[in-house]
């Protein structure tokens, strides 16, 4: 089926926008980034706006802000390496935009926590490392793993994290991935549904929240009009959550507080994301497994 000038159009700006997400470090000019969406860039500033309701600029601006702030809460970088590492060459310039943002100067900001408001959890006893997805239904049980890269076909939802469509809805996005992966033979035994919040509740506002809901794939092919990406491999922290979707933020919790406390390793900025074991939950509500995973660096603490 021949695709609309409208689709066409989302399809390019997506894909400016992983473009984006990948390299907030780098010089990010309008000309460089609509030519990675293959349109000019008159038309694509245009178009980037009318889909995303901010231009290219104020888009790259907040994600940069936004990451900053969450680096400083989960690291001890100092403020001179993270406003470099999100393209603030000046580091006032870095902090005459954070304050104009958030309200405080970087150096206000509390060093080294969890990102979301942490009421206290158990010490970890231990860790164990294992290697690849755990699929692990044992409750508040946490492990380190080592995971290969993961290739997935992906479709972003823009909004609300409670008004991300569940993977049992008939008529989600869910399963025109599930049914692309099956007709595409994209993969092999059961597929894997995995889902990546890109933004902190505590930093992003609803409206702005990304989320990509994505599904496993052993290879991409882009002519079928479907986007892809790759989730790095490496250290992971999980843990896994049994309950309901609406109870995630406390399992959250546990996780980052059980980082902050390991020995040789540091958070790292690359995006979490969620292995949905259990895909049967009708509503935000029902009990369900979700095994959340928090990338790792070793050797920086």
């Amino acid at each position: 089926m021949k695709k609309t000038t409208e689709q066409l159009n989302s399809k390019k700006i997506s894909q400016a926008q992983l473009f984006i997400q990948k390299n907030l470090n780098l010089d990010l000019h309008l000309q460089s980034v609509a030519r990675e969406a293959g349109l000019s860039s008159t038309y694509f500033h245009r178009q980037f706006k009318k889909i995303t309701g901010e231009t290219p600029r104020e888009y790259i601006t907040r994600l940069r802000l936004e990451r900053a702030y969450y680096d400083i809460r989960i690291s001890n970088n100092s403020l001179l390496h993270i406003s470099a590492q999100y393209g603030f060459n000046n580091p006032e310039t870095f902090t005459r935009a954070f304050k104009k943002y958030f309200n405080d100067k970087p150096s206000q900001v509390n060093r080294a926590q969890p990102p979301l408001n942490s009421t206290g959890c158990e010490k970890v006893a231990h860790t164990a490392f294992k290697s690849g997805l755990l699929n692990n239904k044992v409750k508040d049980s946490v492990t380190i793993t080592v995971l290969r890269d993961l290739t997935v076909a992906y479709i972003r939802h823009l909004g609300p994290y409670e008004s991300v469509p569940l993977v049992s809805s008939k008529q989600s996005p869910w399963q025109q991935l599930l049914q692309d992966a099956h007709d595409q033979a994209w993969n092999q035994g059961n597929p894997i549904c995995i889902g990546m919040p890109l933004d902190l509740p505590s930093i992003t506002v609803p409206e702005k929240r990304r989320y990509d809901m994505c599904v496993v794939v052993n290879r991409c092919e882009t002519h079928t009009g479907m986007d892809f990406k790759t989730i790095r491999g490496g250290y992971y922290l999980t843990h896994t959550h049994a309950g309901s979707y609406a109870s995630l933020a406390a399992s959250y919790e546990k996780l980052y507080t059980a980082a902050h406390k390991l020995p040789d390793f540091s958070i790292s900025s690359q995006p979490m994301f969620e292995l949905l074991i259990g895909v049967n939950a009708k509503n935000q509500h029902d009990h369900t497994w979700t095994e959340l995973y928090l990338p790792l660096e070793k050797g920086s603490v």
